[in-house]
């Protein structure tokens, strides 16, 4: 059994090998640190700033433009204002997400695993991602929280602090009193009062503002835009979403049609804002009942929140209802991808590029669905054909990435990647690519945090936590890496990956019943799973999964099941 670990276990390239073997392509970023201004202990980072995100250098008056990659100091403050977003990769592996509206203050972060981290939540809201077993404290006007090695959501209004917790346990306590707060439980604290529980149906809606909305709305044709529009688009296409939503805001009430919410509506999924998207689509419907773009910016937001039977449902209305529009086929595509049905996602773009041959976004779309299937070259072509349009679209970028690093290219990948995250910096993807493109590189923690950061930007993804976990596991850090398998699973319990790498990990454990029942799972789901993956590696990943099955039925003792196997 300790020779199975240790070549399970290996580290650097044959992860990565390992992990194209059983069909998922992945995606890089390289994004190059900036020269760091001159800070006494650096704390973390910004990793991602949408909107209007500023910076606070400790004690400092003045507030500066946040920049990609930025270094933090202790004492160091941000601030997201309205219709923003952050994330801030810390440096003892945490991940903090700052909502609209919001300040925080890093006031001592240590990576070391004995001492305490502090935070000040100012005003907002934050959402914490954290598995390493490190400390920390954050303070409120009226709740604070000790912290360890879990993921919560902590909100701060005029009267009240709200702490929602998802993963592990918070201590959340007052003068007036302290209580634990456990997975998916939540309580609130008003001034003079100690804290009191809420019931929450569903605990992770409280972060819907923190997930990834993917885009069908292609910014970079504003010439079809309407004039008041067009202002706004072409800012939007920039990723400069402040101008966007002030060129949005200077259109007169008497032109506001439901060409301009459902505008509206797609820079606001863009930055997360998720109900006041919902608010502007429905206005759009009562201005226009045939809006197909209605339902497609409504059938992207059912797949983000795993409603795949609505998700399809508006999808195939948006097309009924604009037979012409690339947006409508794109938010088909996604709700069923969301189903696993990618030949019919790629016919559904195919579709649409006949249609709309100048949209660059579906182009890029296309390319994606290409690659899932394995079809790399039609994947390339289609791509480059969206580039041609579009040259800084992030996605055309993001899917030369994947084909890349499918051939093994890293430097080429990696470079694509560097592009896709200047054009989207708040696309989990490209962080995922990057974290498996340093562990090919023997750089197996610093893979690791990438994938950490990927979780951090969009943790509602199956995908994501599979992968993490299947780093943690890499790193030997038991109990964590089944934690994240359990989290895929529940978050979608269609795809195969997490009860793959589950079954392998309980293997090495030497509890080959539950490795069985898992692979077994494992290999009922084989063709379930909708991520990038060639359909000419399936006999391989099915061998895979049987070549594990078999070692199970044999630590059972059942010797003629495995060599059936």
């Amino acid at each position: 059994m300790g020779d199975l670990r240790s070549r399970l276990a290996a580290s650097g390239r044959r992860f990565a090998q390992w992990a194209y073997v059983t069909g998922i392509l992945i995606f890089a970023l390289g994004s190059a640190a900036q020269a760091a201004d001159s800070c006494e202990l650096v704390v973390g980072r910004v990793a991602s700033a949408e909107g209007n995100v500023e910076v606070q250098r400790g004690a400092d008056a003045s507030w500066t433009a946040a920049k990609l990659n930025q270094t933090l100091c202790e004492g160091d403050s941000v601030r997201a204002a309205e219709r923003s977003r952050a994330a801030i990769a810390l440096s003892n592996q945490a991940v903090l997400r700052v909502d609209q509206n919001s300040a925080v203050r890093l006031v001592n972060v240590s990576n070391k695993p004995e001492e305490r981290s502090f935070v000040d939540l100012l005003r907002g809201a934050i959402q914490s991602f954290s598995r390493k077993p490190r400390r920390l404290e954050v303070s409120t006007p009226y709740l604070n929280g000790s912290i360890e090695g879990t993921e919560f959501v902590m909100r701060v209004t005029d009267k009240e602090t709200i702490l929602t917790v998802f993963e592990g346990t918070v201590r959340a306590g007052n003068p007036q009193g302290t209580v634990a707060v456990t997975s998916g439980q939540s309580v609130a604290a008003e001034a003079g009062k100690a804290p009191q529980p809420r019931t929450v149906v569903r605990p992770r809606d409280a972060a819907q503002w923190a997930l990834y909305y993917p885009p069908v709305l292609a910014m970079t044709d504003s010439a079809a835009a309407p004039a008041s529009l067009r202002n706004a688009q072409e800012s939007a296409a920039r990723g400069n979403y402040p101008a966007a939503f002030a060129a949005l805001d200077g259109v007169p009430e008497g032109e506001r049609d439901a060409r301009f919410h459902l505008l509206r509506a797609s820079l606001l999924l863009s930055v997360g804002r998720v109900d006041d998207a919902r608010a502007d689509i429905d206005r759009a419907l009562v201005q226009d009942a045939g809006s197909g773009l209605s339902h497609a910016l409504s059938a992207v937001i059912a797949v983000v929140l795993n409603d795949r039977d609505r998700a399809l449902a508006e999808g195939r209305k948006a097309v009924e209802l604009a037979p012409d529009s690339a947006a409508a086929y794109i938010a088909l595509s996604y709700a069923q991808q969301a189903r696993f049905d990618l030949p019919a996602a790629r016919e559904t773009l195919l579709t649409a590029v006949k249609r709309q041959p100048k949209d660059a976004l579906a182009w890029a779309r296309l390319s994606e669905l290409h690659l899932m299937l394995g079809e790399r070259r039609d994947s390339i072509a289609a791509a480059e054909k969206s580039l041609a349009l579009a040259p800084g679209l992030g996605r055309a970028h993001m899917a030369l990435g994947f084909a890349a690093l499918a051939n093994f290219q890293i430097s080429a990948a990696t470079d694509s990647f560097e592009k896709a995250i200047a054009a989207d910096n708040a696309d989990p993807l490209p962080h995922l690519g990057l974290g498996l493109a340093r562990i090919n590189r023997g750089k197996l923690e610093a893979g690791r945090g990438e994938i950490e950061l990927a979780v951090g930007l969009d943790s509602n993804s199956a995908l994501l936590r599979a992968y993490l976990g299947k780093a943690y596991f890499e790193e030997r850090r038991a109990d964590i890496d089944a934690q994240q398998f359990r989290i895929a699973k529940e978050l979608d319990p269609r795809d195969p990956t997490a009860y793959l790498y589950d079954g392998i990990r309980l293997q090495t454990e030497n509890r080959p019943a539950e490795a069985v029942e898992a692979l077994e799972y494992s290999i009922a789901r084989n063709d379930d799973r909708a991520t990038y993956r060639s359909r000419l590696l399936l006999d391989q990943d099915r061998a895979a999964r049987g070549t594990s099955l078999a070692r199970g039925y044999d630590d059972l003792g059942f010797a003629q099941l495995g060599s059936n196997e």
